[in-house]
């Protein structure tokens, strides 16, 4: 069975985002714990975990913005109804 996303989401590509990054992570760990590595080794190494971390965070401000989308017209919606009010209050 999959374990629950920290994020609460069950958005598949969430849900891969999570797993490159715990992979990335992971490995990073396993091999400074093996052997000492190189600098270029380990720059690689975390460059990979940080990138994952950018696709992670970038992946979830698209959901910010599509979540956000909706209030937002509704938003608008209640201020264009104000504003009609005002110029039918006007005369």
């Amino acid at each position: 069975m999959p374990r629950p996303s920290p994020l609460g989401t069950s958005c598949p590509e969430c849900e891969r985002l999570e797993a490159e990054f715990l992979d990335a992570r992971t490995r990073l760990q396993h091999l400074r714990r093996l052997r000492r590595l190189t600098s270029i080794e380990e720059e690689a190494l975390v460059d990979r975990v940080a990138m994952a971390i950018a696709r992670a965070k970038e992946h979830a401000s698209e959901h910010s913005k599509r979540d956000a989308s909706p209030r937002e017209s509704e938003r608008g919606a209640g201020r264009a109804r104000e504003s009609r009010e005002k110029e039918i209050a006007a005369g």
